[in-house]
């Protein structure tokens, strides 16, 4: 690890690792890729040594990656073959190990923002189907910052509803990575708790992974944003009756 002291006089310190450990990992990586073939045993090596290099930036970015990666390590495929769902894991990592941006401790670091998220889902006989996202911002003190009222509509819906008869999971997810997303630069280098109602998408959020299509899709946006923004999420659940961001979604 390199620890880059050159702004110390401004009380930021940048932690990362030497070029040529990154460079050593992207070569195995290249080499997967050329060869398409990746045994349970190389898995197994190469998802300690991403683990290691990953623990130092301190993000969850490559959750799902990771998880596709533990599959092939643990023989649960009973493959050697480079497949879809492995490539993309690697082509993941690669290009996470090209992107990522060193860690960097400043006097900033660590504000708390508090952000309660909100979802619904109606059904009406005879009536378009209406999801409706909600979200509000306070600072530490406890001062409303901003706030969001949006619906998901059009093939943002029906995509949704392709995978689900009452994707209200999703609906809570989006609002999630709606607030991530608006409120990015609000958010960033902070401790921040999000608050939803929703059991399912806490799991989902707290875990880093999800089973169907449209979750992980969301799910990742929302891990992505978390990573640019080099936010540290908690994910807290909040009753409905308790939500100020119940008024705000439709």
């Amino acid at each position: 690890l390199l620890f880059d002291l050159s702004e110390f006089d401004s009380g930021v310190v940048t932690i990362k690792h030497t070029d040529s450990r990154r460079a050593e990992i992207l070569g195995t990586l290249e080499q997967i890729l050329e060869g398409r073939s990746l045994s349970a045993k190389q898995a197994e090596v190469l998802r300690g040594r991403l683990h290691w290099f990953n623990s130092y930036l301190f993000v969850r970015a490559p959750c799902d990656a990771m998880r596709r990666l533990s599959v092939r390590a643990q023989g649960r495929d009973a493959s050697a073959a480079l497949d879809g769902s492995v490539e993309h894991a690697i082509l993941t990592f690669k290009n996470h190990l090209e992107t990522a941006p060193p860690l960097r401790l400043c006097p900033a670091s660590g504000r708390n923002m508090y952000v309660f998220i909100d979802s619904s889902l109606s059904f009406e006989p005879g009536l378009d189907t209406v999801a409706g996202i909600g979200g509000v911002l306070y600072d530490q003190s406890g001062n409303a910052v901003q706030h969001f009222s949006a619906e998901i509509s059009g093939t943002d819906l029906e995509r949704l509803l392709g995978d689900s008869d009452h994707p209200i999971y999703e609906v809570e997810l989006a609002a999630v990575m709606v607030a991530f997303e608006a409120w990015m630069s609000l958010l960033r280098d902070t401790y921040s708790v999000f608050y939803v109602d929703n059991e399912a998408a806490q799991s989902t959020l707290v875990s880093g992974r999800s089973s169907t299509r449209n979750r992980r899709a969301i799910l990742q946006r929302i891990l992505n944003a978390e990573h640019q923004a080099l936010c540290r999420p908690w994910f807290g659940r909040v009753p409905s009756y308790s939500n100020p961001a119940d008024p705000p979604s439709p």
